[in-house]
């Protein structure tokens, strides 16, 4: 077990730089976690949100959903190191949704589920503009 053998000081001090700099493992989310709840239009099944991808930074899109509804969801940006992440009411990651600029499936639960964009490679480009296209059916 590797972390049988590291010592409590130096996992205290990993566990408070990570804190420190706003990284979440696991999550590869970075900085000041900006959150907007996305309403839709009435009688309108998609929304379109335009933005600026900061660095660092993450932009959470809270959407509330029904169990079996079917969701999609497309991302532009001049930069590919944008991307996005999906997230369950369950706090679980939605499968092949980590990471990605396009995805779609049927929904298998209800509540709020977090659609998280961020810029991964602010050395490409600083603060591209991006298009979040989300449609829920």
């Amino acid at each position: 077990m590797i972390a049988a053998k590291l010592n409590k000081p130096f996992l205290a001090g990993l566990a408070f730089l990570l804190f420190a700099s706003g990284v979440v493992v696991g999550q590869r989310f970075v900085g000041p976690v900006t959150t907007k709840r996305v309403r839709f239009e009435r009688g309108r099944t998609t929304a379109i949100i335009k933005g600026v991808a900061k660095t660092p930074g993450t932009y959470e899109y809270l959407l509330q959903v029904r169990e079996g509804q079917t969701m999609a969801v497309h991302l532009t940006s001049s930069n590919n190191g944008v991307e996005f992440s999906v997230e369950a009411p369950n706090g679980e990651w939605v499968e092949n949704a980590l990471g990605v600029a396009d995805w779609s499936g049927v929904l298998a639960h209800s509540g709020d589920y977090k659609i998280l964009v961020i810029n991964n490679r602010s050395r490409v480009q600083r603060n591209p503009k991006y298009t979040l296209e989300m449609t829920v059916r």
